[in-house]
C-alpha cells in the first residue's frame, strides 16, 4: 500500500520506470545499480527487474521453475517452509510505468493478505508478475550489499564491510 502511494507523483510526472528500494537498503553498489538500468533499457523493457543474492537459511526465497522462471515467493514470517539455501530480493527493484500502474494495482486488488501476518507485501508481486510479464532477475554485485540495517549487529557488518572496501 505505502509503495501506491506515490501514485499520484508518478501519474504527474510520466516517467518511462518506476525505481524502489527499502530505506535500510544502504550499501547496493553502484555496479549493481548500473547493471539494473541496462536491464530496463532494453527494448522491449522487461516489466520488472531486481538483482537478487543467493544466501544460505534465507528469510525470504524466490522458488523457481524448470524453467528458470520465478514461480513463487516464500516467506519465514508467513510460515512457508525455507529451503536450506535460498534466493532472496536485495530491497531494488525497476519496473516499467505501466507495470507500476495496471499490474501493481491490480495486485493489490486480487491478491489476498498474508495468512500468518494478515499483510499484503510488496515483494510477492514479483513472483505474481513473472506469471503474466516479462520479469528479468540477475546476482548482485556483492552479497553484504543485500544487508539492510535494521539493527546494531548489522550496522557493524556494514560498517567493517564498507572499511575493508575503503
Amino acid at each position: 500500500d505505502a509503495i501506491l502511494l506515490a501514485a499520484p507523483f508518478v501519474e504527474r510526472m510520466g516517467p518511462r520506470d518506476v525505481w524502489i528500494t527499502w530505506a535500510d537498503q544502504i550499501t547496493v553498489l553502484p555496479a549493481t545499480l548500473e547493471r539494473l538500468a541496462q536491464v530496463t533499457s532494453g527494448t522491449p523493457p522487461p516489466a520488472l527487474a531486481l538483482p537478487t543474492v543467493k544466501r544460505r537459511d534465507p528469510y525470504t526465497h524466490f522458488e523457481r521453475g524448470a524453467d528458470g522462471r520465478l514461480r513463487r515467493f516464500l516467506q519465514r514470517r508467513e510460515g512457508d517452509p525455507m529451503p536450506a539455501e535460498g534466493e532472496s530480493d536485495m530491497g531494488v527493484f525497476a519496473m516499467t510505468r505501466e507495470t507500476y500502474e495496471r499490474d501493481l494495482q491490480d495486485y493489490a486488488r486480487e491478491v489476498p493478505l498474508g495468512s500468518a501476518t494478515g499483510e499484503r507485501n510488496f515483494v510477492p508481486f514479483v513472483a505474481w508478475l513473472a506469471q503474466r510479464r516479462p520479469v528479468e532477475t540477475f546476482p548482485c554485485t556483492d552479497p553484504m550489499e543485500a544487508i539492510g540495517v535494521n539493527t546494531p549487529e548489522e550496522l557493524r557488518q556494514v560498517e567493517n564491510w564498507l572499511r575493508a572496501r575503503a
